[in-house]
């Protein structure tokens, strides 16, 4: 069972909601990536630990984390 720390978690979906609100796809776009990039890593992370320890408990991740940038979003 994984241990989630429910504040971390609303803290790092902050980002994209502000993104969203503010109707900026590519920043909307490239901070979901960074999160998604950075639950991966704390999943792993926990994987490697043999899932005994808390996933959420890192820092969440922050605009610009040196991700690579997301494939653009195809215009409708």
């Amino acid at each position: 069972t994984l241990s989630l720390d429910l504040d971390t978690l609303a803290v790092s979906h902050q980002p994209i909601v502000d993104a969203i609100a503010a109707g900026d796809v590519e920043l909307a776009c490239r901070v979901s990536r960074e999160h998604q990039d950075w639950f991966v890593e704390m999943l792993e992370a926990t994987a490697s630990r043999g899932a005994s320890g808390d996933v959420a408990t890192g820092s969440a991740p922050q605009e610009g984390a040196g991700v690579a940038e997301p494939a653009p979003v195809p215009s409708a």
